[in-house]
């Protein structure tokens, strides 16, 4: 263990970024869970016969209009 202003410096850098990399890795699969479990299923259903709910809603509920 390196006692210094520049080691505590990097110390601290390379948890900041550890802890970005964790968050943008739980992002991308939560994000992923939504698309597949919620968004996909829901694009189907709105282009079903009898669709219980419409394109517009669905973009309306992911607040996008193009997705």
């Amino acid at each position: 263990y390196i006692c210094s202003p520049h080691a505590e410096s990097m110390r601290k850098r390379n948890q900041i970024v550890f802890n970005m990399v964790e968050a943008e890795t739980e992002y991308v699969l939560q994000l992923s869970i939504l698309v597949n479990c919620f968004l996909r299923p829901l694009r189907m259903a709105a282009s079903s016969k009898k669709p219980p709910i419409s394109h517009d809603d669905v973009s309306s509920i992911f607040l996008n209009r193009y997705i």
